[in-house]
This record gives structure tokens, C-alpha cells and sequence, in this order.
């Protein structure tokens, strides 16, 4: 967070607008977030689609937000000016994007990667209603129905039957966000697994392992909250493949890690030794079968 407003500082960005549309709770501009139409949007198609919304839809969102405090008067000019303003919007947001995600962007991607592999495994392992219900503590499958215990009402559901886009978000954290309007399917926002170790993995090893196993283990057991490739590791902890490779092998034959092959992809994921390991931060030397390093 400091390094990002550091950087908003640096670039001389004025984030006043866009921490007015997303408020710390309650609801979120449906415009802001359209509804993916394939796995990995395009961001400039993206922005297009935030440049293009209507003056209807625009003063629709709004007039959901809280129109009061200091925050709103950041918005005023949307109602004199709604396209000038989605467009300005549009481009606040790819500065946003370019300050503040891009840096980091090819992590975030590759963790939202993993869990899509994951939860597409589990899907097919033990059905649907799992898959779904394990997303967040308000989601639950009732039947034929998804139910998702929310906030915010929606004025105009999307229709039955229009399907359910699941969307992997590290900053979805603690909600689990719902976009269900009727021009669109619904679009459920979650946090991926792994998403509390994202930048943690980068620079702190777990309380007491490192020094047994050494911390580029540590971390790449910290990391492995959900299945990874070698080269998501290498980007995740800014290792390079090689380096990574050597690691996960040692890892590997220790038995603190397993790996499957999905297609051309080999996956490592923790083995209940590497679980026992991130769990236990108190084990003492010689509890594992290989040397520090």
C-alpha cells in the first residue's frame, strides 16, 4: 500500500475519483467491472467497454452509491458531463493500472491461473456443488439454485438461466463481489487461494523453517497454497526457472512436494510433509530428511 501511493505520488495521480466510486463497502458501479467474455480480457477492450457506458447506466450506478460525505463531490460531474466523465474514468484507470498492478501484474495473473486449475480439478473430481460452495461462506448450492448472501440489492438481475462467471480476484478479500445486472450473466468476484502469501512469499519465509530448509524453499513451500508450475513459481518469487527447478527437486525428493502432469504443464503442489511444515513453525532440527541450504 505505501509503495503504491508512493508511486500515485511520483506520478502525480489524483485517485480521488476512483476511491470515490469504490467505497470500502456497499456497492460497486457495475460499470466499472463488465463482465468477462473470455479467460484472459484484454485490458484495452476492457477500458472500451468503461468508455462506452451509457449515460443511463452511469447515473443507474450512482444513484446506488452513498450520495453523501466528502467523497461524492468528487462525482459531480457526472451528472453534467456522463460521457466526458466515463472516458476520463477509462483513463484513470489504466494510469491506475500501469502505476500500481503492472508492476506485478504477471504474479497476480499466475496465482488466479493456479486456482482456476485447481478448482477446475475439484469441479471434476467431486461435482459442481462443491466446486461452487467452496468459493466463499456465502455461497452455497440450494438444487438448481446458486445462492449468494449479499448487500446490495440488485434492481435489475440478470436473467434465470443466463449462467454464473466465476472471476478469481486478490482483491476480493474478505467479500466475495457480485455483479448481477440483467444486461450480462452474473459475475462472481472470489479470492483465489494463496492470495495471503501473494507478497508475503516474496520476502518473508515462515516464523522458524528457514533456518532448517533455507528461505528459497520456505518460500516456495509458502507459495504453493495452491498448484504451480515451475515457471509461475520462478515469476512469483523472482527466481529464475532454473533456480526454481533445482529447489522444487530437492523439495521433491525430500517429499514436501508432489507433481502431476495436466497436458503439457507439470504442476507441483505441497504434500501433506510440506503441509505439516507451514502448519508447524515450531519443529525442531532433524525432523526432515534434508539439509539446510
Amino acid at each position: 500500500m505505501q509503495t503504491t501511493r508512493r508511486r500515485l505520488a511520483d506520478a502525480r495521480m489524483d485517485p480521488s475519483r476512483l476511491l470515490a466510486l469504490v467505497p470500502p463497502s456497499g456497492h460497486i458501479p457495475d460499470f466499472l467491472t463488465p463482465s468477462p467474455t473470455e479467460a484472459a480480457p484484454d485490458l484495452d477492450a476492457e477500458l472500451r467497454l468503461v468508455a462506452q457506458t451509457t449515460p443511463a447506466d452511469l447515473l443507474r450506478d450512482l444513484g446506488l452509491l452513498t450520495a453523501a460525505g466528502p467523497a461524492w463531490y468528487a462525482l459531480q460531474d457526472a451528472c453534467d458531463r456522463p460521457q466526458t466523465f466515463v472516458r476520463q474514468i477509462a483513463d484513470e484507470l489504466r494510469c491506475y493500472w500501469e502505476i500500481a498492478l503492472a508492476p506485478s501484474w504477471r504474479r497476480i495473473r499466475s496465482l488466479a491461473e493456479s486456482d482456476i486449475a485447481w478448482r477446475s480439478e475439484r469441479i471434476v473430481g467431486a461435482g459442481i456443488r462443491d466446486g461452487l460452495s467452496s468459493l466463499h461462506d456465502r455461497i452455497r448450492v440450494d438444487g438448481e439454485h446458486l445462492i449468494v448472501r449479499t448487500t446490495c440489492h440488485a434492481p435489475d438481475p440478470a436473467p434465470i438461466g443466463a449462467g454464473v462467471v466465476l472471476v478469481p480476484c486478490a482483491f476480493a478479500w474478505p467479500e466475495v463481489l457480485l455483479l448481477d445486472t440483467g444486461h450480462q450473466p452474473a459475475t462472481l468476484a472470489y479470492t483465489p487461494r494463496g492470495t495471503g502469501m501473494l507478497w508475503a512469499a516474496q520476502t518473508n519465509g515462515l516464523n522458524g523453517i528457514p533456518g532448517l530448509i533455507g528461505r528459497t524453499r520456505t518460500n516456495l513451500l509458502n507459495a504453493l497454497d495452491l498448484p504451480a508450475t515451475n515457471s509461475e513459481l520462478a515469476e512469483r518469487l523472482g527466481l529464475t526457472p532454473p533456480t526454481t527447478s533445482q529447489h522444487l527437486q530437492i523439495l521433491l525428493q525430500a517429499g514436501a512436494v508432489s507433481r502431476r502432469r495436466t497436458g503439457r504443464l507439470v504442476y507441483y503442489a505441497r504434500s501433506p510433509l510440506g503441509e505439516a511444515l507451514v502448519t508447524e513453525h515450531s519443529m525442531r532440527d532433524g525432523d526432515l530428511p534434508f539439509s539446510t541450504g
